[in-house]
């Protein structure tokens, strides 16, 4: 069996602890045999993540969490290089990101695709607000927006413990297979460990100016 991990490294400012040469380490010792850095809109961390994975022995796994402008809102969509002309193609995106400081359009992300495994997010993507308040006809019709607009594409279903969202993932795997979308279960790792949970809170209130006493200050979740 082919297993993977799909990490976020601290190129991604504020928002993970993680180092990238530590990732494929991390890799190694969980018993993966793939490793995916996949940083928000920015890709500073290929060049290390390659050296350390072939030092560790690990399949790496190109990929950028990009801004989408979805219908006007800011949405997030991950984008897996299959080939070089994929990887290319992060580079472009990632470019086009940095330089305007805007979200892509739906036409950039269709062509930034090519060559790319597309993954449509559930929690923190286009359908969260309808899965949340537990619409079932909304979050049915993003869906079906998102088939008729975009290519072929996947649904990540998120890893969460709380039994919120295991009701929430079931309803989403449910109206995808109603679709014939396919899902891959898939956590978004932000630490190494349970010591490393608190530090990467802190970071996380530093970029949303919030301190971590405050009640609605979520617990960050995303571990190996």
């Amino acid at each position: 069996m082919t297993v993977h991990l799909f990490t976020r490294s601290c190129c991604t400012l504020l928002e993970s602890t993680l180092r990238v040469s530590e990732i494929p380490v991390l890799a190694k010792a969980g018993g993966y045999q793939y490793a995916a850095l996949t940083d928000h809109n920015v890709l500073f961390g290929f060049p290390a993540f390659s050296a350390a994975c072939a030092k560790q022995e690990i399949r790496p796994i190109y990929g950028l969490e990009a801004d989408t402008d979805y219908h006007g809102m800011t949405v997030p969509f991950l984008l897996l290089a299959e080939d070089r002309i994929g990887i290319h193609h992060l580079m472009e995106c990632s470019s086009q990101l940095m330089e305007t400081g805007k979200p892509i359009s739906i036409a950039d992300l269709n062509r930034y695709a090519e060559h790319n495994i597309l993954i449509a997010y559930g929690e923190g993507g286009a359908a969260d607000s309808e899965l949340i308040a537990g619409n079932r006809e909304g979050t049915l019709e993003i869906l079906k927006q998102m088939k008729a607009e975009l290519p072929e594409f996947d649904v990540a279903i998120s890893y969460q413990e709380s039994s919120l969202w295991k009701i929430k993932n079931e309803l989403l795997r449910e109206l995808c297979r109603s679709l014939s979308i396919r899902t891959v279960a898939m956590n978004k790792i932000f630490y190494a460990g349970e010591s490393d949970a608190q530090l990467c809170r802190i970071l996380k209130g530093i970029k949303e100016n919030r301190t971590i006493q405050d009640r609605s200050f979520p617990m960050i979740t995303g571990r190996s």
